[in-house]
């Protein structure tokens, strides 16, 4: 189920999967902007537009960052070992995203980080969007860069 060695990719669908996939993981991780900018949106549409377009380049740069020195060394061993199925790049991505958020949750919670009276006012949420967002979009990430880099072999029959 997680291995399949008949699944095959070049250098240059790697390479377009990896792009394609920090254009996907960028929207996901931009969506972890929508609980706390309820302000934005009493603004005119031009800032409206100015401010998703900037938070999404942001998110872009970054995503792109974590994708060339994290994601890459762990898709080169996962290929190499094997693991080239849907459901272990899915399941490769959900493991480490949430082990992430589960990460810099106790680090907020251990350094005692204080959050502003309107984050404070969201409750629970403040824990749990990241914990549903952060690996839904990583899941969308691992989808996509999957689904352009990886195909069978055709039968020369």
């Amino acid at each position: 189920m997680f291995k399949d060695y008949t699944l095959q990719t070049t250098w240059g669908r790697a390479l377009v999967a990896l792009a394609c996939g920090a254009l996907v993981g960028a929207v996901g991780v931009t969506a972890l902007y929508l609980p706390g900018q309820w302000a934005v949106w009493k603004r005119d549409n031009a800032e409206i537009i100015e401010f998703w377009i900037a938070a999404y380049v942001y998110n872009l740069y970054y995503v792109s960052i974590t994708l060339v020195l994290a994601g890459i060394p762990i898709w080169f061993v996962a290929h190499r070992l094997g693991f080239r199925t849907r459901a272990s790049a899915l399941l490769i991505a959900f493991v480490l995203s949430l082990s992430i958020v589960i990460f810099m949750a106790l680090v907020v919670i251990a350094d005692g980080i204080s959050f502003t009276s309107s984050i404070k006012s969201m409750g629970i949420w403040v824990y749990a969007y990241p914990f549903i967002v952060i690996p839904l979009a990583s899941l969308a990430t691992a989808f996509t860069i999957w689904r352009i880099a990886y195909r069978r072999p055709a039968d020369n029959v």
